[in-house]
């Protein structure tokens, strides 16, 4: 890009030696770019200086947007490269302040494949599984799930419910923690539960592998698959109580147990 736009400048965070940079940036820094108001956050965790960008709203009368690179995804966060887990949990704690509106413009479009893990890990969450199913249905028609809103994240991103005694019980940690002598502190109980939540990641990622070394099931409803790793969806229909079948052993099926096809409507979580 330097090479074809000479004066381009390229901001960096000034931790990470972002190569080609021509300005260096630090937290809390702000930049204007006509109306344009962008404010670093330093967040380390997936590197040293991470940076996530919060573009106010407050000039266009609309809420503040944050660009969150590789540190906050939909329903999921990066990997720890540079720093700790420790920094990484801190840092998701810092974005847990942001007002709930607040959009969520990740690097990566992850949400699905960050869905059916938080699905996995606490099946009765519905805010996770209508999200799910949601994000599913838009895949499917090659469309994009980003943005979220934080209000969202904090009732099905696991890695910001790091607080929330029912994740605790989902992971199967709750009396580990309750009873721990002395008493764990709260980044100790980040870096506990972000070390279960990747457990079951990798969990589940052995149960999809060994699942699609042996043949599959025919379903006798909708012509679908019968699979081992699935949740319910409970919804209405003429009447009655039905569920929806949320298959977490592949990338794309969704099927309710009644003869339709169709998948519901989730207004409430839409951005």
């Amino acid at each position: 890009m330097r090479r074809v736009f000479p004066k381009l400048k390229i901001y960096g965070g000034t931790l990470d030696h972002v190569p080609d940079s021509t300005d260096g940036v630090n937290d809390k820094d702000v930049l204007m770019f006509n109306r344009l108001k962008f404010t670093a956050m330093w967040t380390p965790g997936h590197t040293r200086g991470h940076i996530v960008w919060r573009l106010s709203g407050e000039e266009f009368g609309v809420a503040d947007s944050i660009f969150s690179g590789d540190h906050l995804m939909l329903a999921g966060c990066g990997a720890a490269f540079e720093g700790s887990i420790k920094q990484m949990i801190n840092s998701l704690e810092l974005l847990n302040l942001l007002p709930p509106e607040t959009l969520v413009w990740p690097g990566h479009e992850m949400g699905l494949e960050n869905l059916e893990l938080a699905a996995y890990i606490e099946p009765d969450n519905i805010d996770t599984i209508l999200k799910l199913v949601w994000a599913t249905s838009r895949r499917d028609l090659m469309l994009c799930t980003c943005p979220s809103r934080m209000g969202e994240e904090k009732r099905y991103n696991p890695f910001l419910r790091t607080r929330d005694p029912q994740l605790w019980k989902a992971l199967g940690i709750h009396e580990k923690i309750k009873n721990a002598a002395p008493p764990l502190e709260q980044s100790d109980i980040g870096v506990l539960c972000f070390d279960w939540i990747v457990e079951r990641g990798s969990e589940l990622r052995r149960a999809k592998r060994a699942l699609s070394e042996r043949e599959r099931d025919t379903s006798p409803a909708g012509n679908k698959t019968a699979v081992a790793i699935q949740t319910r969806v409970p919804h209405q229909e003429d009447g009655e109580n039905a569920y929806y079948m949320v298959d977490l052993s592949t990338d794309h099926d969704i099927f309710p147990d009644s003869a339709t096809d169709s998948v519901p409507e989730v207004d409430h979580l839409k951005t």
